[in-house]
């Protein structure tokens, strides 16, 4: 199976890599939050929502190389107006532990 159909359903995040300050909600939480359809989404159910927030972060599963030794996740933060990017984040497995390697800036709005 590929990244693409990996990440059509939705995965549980391990709590022991989430950030302070940080809420996990699900895929469903958010769009609902989003409900309606203007375009641009408006933002406003989205803060009543979760109060405090600022934006929205989306990660993808890792992505495996053939060899088992490098992954890539991508992560993207998005905020109200022109506000955002993307990222694909490489990792290695060094010693037996995934290392973060680099960061490759896929957009930024």
């Amino acid at each position: 199976m590929n990244l693409l159909e990996r990440n059509e359903r939705p995965q549980p995040l391990p709590s022991q890599i989430t950030c302070s300050g940080e809420i996990l909600a699900s895929r469903s939480a958010i769009d609902s939050a989003f409900k309606g359809d203007a375009i641009p989404p408006r933002w406003d159910g989205f803060y009543r929502a979760f109060p405090g927030a600022k934006s929205r972060g989306i990660v993808s599963l890792p992505e495996y190389s053939r060899s088992g030794e490098r992954a890539i996740v991508y992560w993207a933060s998005v905020c109200e107006g022109i506000c955002g990017s993307g990222h694909l984040l490489e990792f290695r497995r060094y010693n037996g532990q995934w290392v973060f390697d680099k960061t490759i800036t896929v957009w930024i709005s």
